[in-house]
């Protein structure tokens, strides 16, 4: 007897097999049968006409900070999502000092697109390390999570102010390489880092991994892969147009030397950059015939979001004249646009 046959199903078993028409029993929680089965299930379901497939994982949220009070990633989960991975891009809410709890709402506001008023009600606020941001999400998630530690806010937690316009130190370095430590320990899924200078913070500042060099970035990584487990997450300065040569060498690099897998995150095909779409391809092709395990997380549609001036956006905050566009009138807004300067 099983605790749940679902029957006459088209199954997508995530394989790579053809999909085709079968049950799929289920004990305890786990499918231990794919095929035809004759034998009941304590509770049976019809699925014909639909689909039955695995939980999704989404590869690429930003569902930290909701997690803390959305336990179920709203609405995902009702999409088939049942795993989410977090903390992608270098941006989090963990670590974060208690000093730092306004700022960090609002930057996770700013870069993500989250309505402030929703963080600033929502967030419990129950952590400051990483490790004791996991504890706070034990046992109370209704979806798997996989988090990584997030660049820019674990250089926060370190330098402070300091991180969104210094170098760090040598003494910076090695206390943020022994909280990335501490953080795999706990369960971190690898380390995330943003390059690509696109956004801008709540105080029109770039976001702190930018200001990051080369070596810090590389001790970063050497820290996070002393784990062999997981991830690294990388968003290259060239990813919106086309990688170059510089990081296309820098991401072997990053794979060579971690011996992780290395995500970037987020090639897409634009309106016109047709070549550049197919160099990109050949990178990741040749990057995994040389044993170099490079991914990236595609887009399916063109980059090209629609917004509007009541809302905002912060898409084009990385680009000088767009900025104030948001908070002019919109007098103002039609005589910048019509201006030929």
């Amino acid at each position: 007897m099983y605790d749940l046959v679902v029957r006459n199903g088209i199954v997508v078993d995530g394989t790579g097999l053809p999909m085709r028409r079968a049950d799929v029993a289920v004990v305890d929680g786990t499918v231990v049968a794919v095929g035809r089965i004759d034998d009941p299930g304590t509770r049976e379901i019809d699925a014909d006409g639909l689909h039955v497939i695995p939980g999704i994982v989404d590869a690429h949220t930003h569902y930290d900070p909701l997690l803390t009070f959305d336990p179920w990633a709203t609405s995902s989960c009702f999409h088939g999502v049942t795993t989410v991975v977090t903390a992608n891009c270098g941006f989090s809410v963990a670590p974060c000092a208690p000093g730092d709890r306004s700022f960090a709402a609002e930057f996770m506001a700013a870069v993500e697109g989250f309505s402030p008023a929703v963080l600033e009600a929502g967030l419990p606020w129950t952590w400051d390390s990483f490790p004791s941001y996991l504890d706070s999400l034990e046992g109370r998630l209704g979806v798997n999570a996989a988090t990584y530690l997030a660049h820019s806010a674990l250089r926060r937690f370190v330098m402070g102010e300091r991180a969104s316009d210094s170098v760090a130190t040598d003494d910076d370095l090695a206390a943020m390489a022994a909280l990335v430590d501490g953080a795999r320990a706990a369960g971190a899924c690898g380390f995330s880092t943003e390059r690509m200078g696109a956004e801008l913070d709540h105080l029109g500042n770039p976001t702190p991994s930018v200001i990051a060099d080369e070596s810090e970035i590389q001790a970063l990584i050497h820290a996070a892969a002393i784990n062999p487990h997981g991830s690294i997450a990388v968003l290259p300065r060239s990813v919106g147009e086309g990688l170059t040569e510089e990081d296309a060498r820098l991401l072997r690099g990053y794979a060579a030397a971690s011996r992780l897998p290395v995500v970037i995150q987020g090639i897409g095909w634009r309106p016109g950059l047709d070549a550049q779409w197919q160099e990109d391809q050949a990178f990741l092709e040749e990057s995994s015939r040389s044993g170099n395990a490079i991914y990236s997380i595609y887009r399916n549609h063109p980059m090209v979001r629609p917004f509007d001036w009541m809302r905002g956006t912060s898409l084009f905050k990385g680009v000088f004249h767009w900025r104030d566009f948001q908070h002019m009138s919109h007098r103002e807004v039609l005589e910048r646009v019509a201006s030929p300067d």
